[in-house]
């Protein structure tokens, strides 16, 4: 049976058409975002280039795509109509009159569609692994930035070999039918899944140590839940029955995991490697400070997480090296309060010779033990 086509023009003006919700939503997000952009903050800074428009046009796109699904989807993702296997783009349905916009598969589903309803499952997988790669990264960057030496060489060899290769070549290798039928996806997913705990845990100890009551705590659900989730996840054992995730999924999120995290790995090894050389570093080592406790909560602080979160996000989006330390660099960069010279430190004093300029904690100067 002959199948009618739509031509060119047709296929992209249904398309567009497909998505009239999306682009009403757009519409509402932009205005209003530009109308208030001096009170929304960081959120409010994305509009003023460019490049920050277009960034959030895209990640709000594949929202509201994901969210009006059903609307824009013309056809059941996983409905086959036999008439229609393997036809081209434009192809109209007998029955209903709708057009397989992008054609049909070989099992004779609407491939547009698939796509449309496919966004729903992108949204949950691509943030969590983007956050495991950044945990995962950042595990491993601390101690390679900061204590260098071999454990430096063989984790930088590691995250050399794995960006050595294409990310697309990864992704096709990870999830082919012969590596998906081995046990190869379950054993990544049991190591890298293991780091959010490792990371959490290792966190809670430098900032809790001094007091073991609120530590323990601490400890106790981060086990607890950690544990509750890597049964869930990798060996699909949650007692409960409410974490699990499909073989298909996890193939995927490994692939994004074990894809992403070298290049956080390296920027966050570069960042210790640079702060470990202040001087406040080196007073906290003299202090006596343990070599965890330099690391995670020196080389970390709070504005290094920050940024951190940032360059997963610059890295998920694959902008230039140079964007994403440009990004770091004006989150790091230390700011002076409002109305105090930018020379003066915290304590007030701006002596050339005081060493509480960076060092709050050691002895005063000449200039300030007024």
């Amino acid at each position: 049976m002959q199948v009618e086509t739509l031509g060119t023009f047709g296929i992209i003006f249904g398309v567009l058409a497909r998505f009239w919700p999306v682009w009403i939503a757009l519409a509402v997000i932009l205005f209003f975002s530009l109308r208030f952009r001096e009170r929304l903050g960081l959120y409010g800074q994305l509009f003023e280039t460019g490049v920050g428009v277009a960034g959030v046009l895209i990640c709000f796109f594949w929202l509201f795509t994901a969210l009006f699904a059903a609307t824009v989807a013309p056809f059941d993702p996983l409905a086959q109509f036999p008439i229609m296997k393997n036809v081209l783009p434009g192809a109209i349905e007998p029955e209903s009159g709708q057009a397989f916009l992008f054609g049909g598969d070989r099992l004779a589903r609407d491939v547009f569609s698939r796509m449309v309803y496919g966004s729903q499952i992108v949204l949950i997988i691509a943030p969590a692994a983007t956050l495991f790669a950044l945990m995962v990264g950042t595990t491993l960057g601390l101690p390679a930035g900061y204590y260098g030496g071999r454990i430096d060489s063989f984790l930088s060899f590691l995250a050399n070999l794995v960006l050595a290769f294409p990310v697309i070549l990864l992704f096709y290798l990870l999830v082919t039918p012969g590596i998906r039928e081995t046990p190869i996806p379950q054993w990544m997913a049991g190591v890298f899944f293991i780091f959010p705990i490792v990371f959490f845990v290792t966190l809670f100890w430098t900032r809790f140590r001094s007091r073991p009551q609120l530590l323990a705590i601490q400890l106790a659900v981060t086990l607890l839940v950690g544990g509750w989730a890597y049964l869930g996840l990798v060996f699909d054992a949650d007692p409960l029955g409410i974490i699990s995730i499909s073989s298909n999924q996890l193939n995927i999120f490994v692939a994004v995991v074990f894809a992403s995290s070298p290049g956080v790995f390296r920027i966050v090894r570069g960042l210790v490697m640079d702060i470990k050389t202040r001087d406040y570093v080196a007073a906290a080592q003299t202090r006596g400070e343990t070599p965890g406790t330099s690391c995670c909560g020196k080389c970390c602080p709070t504005r290094a997480v920050r940024s951190l979160s940032m360059c997963a996000y610059a890295l998920a989006t694959r902008p230039s090296f140079l964007e994403r330390s440009a990004i770091l660099a004006s989150v790091l960069r230390p700011k002076a309060r409002t109305g105090v010279p930018a020379s003066r430190n915290r304590a007030g004093c701006s002596g050339p010779m005081c060493t509480r300029r960076c060092h709050p904690f050691l002895p005063s100067c000449p200039s300030c033990s007024g």
